[in-house]
């Protein structure tokens, strides 16, 4: 009998999603993010939703060919289903608030279909400020509340998935392009 989930001995599952993301927030680095089927447990049992392992790609003529040798070696357990890309967008501030938003296509090359739009919406705080994760989730909240657009899946990137690795927002950005039927 395996031993239960311990915090040097993690619960393994089989994978679920591999995804490829490029940020422009991250502009040196691509990221390749490895979703479970089930969610890793933490010690105090509060996780409801699986947690991406994203591993760094550093940018460069290489970036290309390592994503190639990675799609090949992996073809046996995956294949590439879908691909999305979001285009023409447009970036402003407002304030402590930057808003970035753009088309969701689904698809390669001349035949995408639009997927619908994204809308990021990022607190910076003034240089001023020390706010934290919860801070800050509050004043985004407040402020897509008062842009009242409704029926819109939302997605946090704050400190809430405790990993505190520098990934918050690719998981984000995971979990928001695992599109759902």
């Amino acid at each position: 009998m395996p031993a239960p989930p311990t915090a040097t001995n993690e619960q393994t599952t089989s994978p679920r999603f591999l995804q490829i993301v490029s940020l422009p927030d991250h502009l040196n680095a691509s990221h390749v993010a490895i979703t479970p089927s089930a969610p890793a447990m933490p010690l105090d049992g509060t996780s409801t939703e699986p947690i991406a392992t994203v591993v760094s790609i550093p940018s460069g003529p290489s970036t290309d060919e390592f994503i190639q040798l990675l799609t090949s070696k992996l073809a046996p357990l995956w294949q590439q289903r879908q691909s999305l890309t979001v285009l023409d967008g447009s970036a402003f501030e407002v304030g402590d608030i930057r808003i970035r938003a753009g088309e969701l296509r689904q698809g390669l090359g001349g035949a995408q279909l639009v997927r619908g739009a994204v809308v990021e919406v990022v607190c910076k705080g003034r240089v001023d400020e020390n706010l934290d994760g919860r801070d800050r989730e509050e004043t985004i909240r407040a402020f897509w509340e008062e842009l009242g657009i409704k029926g819109a899946r939302e997605f946090m990137a704050a400190d809430s998935e405790g990993m505190g690795d520098g990934f918050e927002d690719v998981r984000m950005w995971c979990r928001m392009l695992m599109l759902r039927s």
